[in-house]
């Protein structure tokens, strides 16, 4: 078992390292502009907006605490005896 989770983590390792490689073509790219060409992203924001990615996070973990479990009532109706 413990064989398969460093074999997991392994892949993970993989996972991210094929995203930076990924993310590293894609800052790069330039779009033309007649016969120039300019950066497709100026500034790192237009990139990654951090804020949001934070707000959706937060928003998640609010809704996720407001939200009954899917499963809520089950415990009651066995309880019952699915009556």
């Amino acid at each position: 078992m413990l064989a398969k989770a460093h074999d997991l983590a392994n892949v993970d390792k993989m996972m991210y390292i094929h995203l930076q490689a990924f993310l590293n073509r894609n800052i790069k790219a330039e779009k033309k502009i007649g016969k120039k060409s300019k950066p497709v992203f100026d500034k790192f924001n237009k990139f990654f907006d951090y804020e949001k990615a934070v707000n959706d996070v937060m928003n998640k973990s609010k809704k996720s605490e407001e939200t009954k479990p899917k499963f809520s009532g089950l415990g009651d109706l066995l309880k019952k005896g699915g009556k």
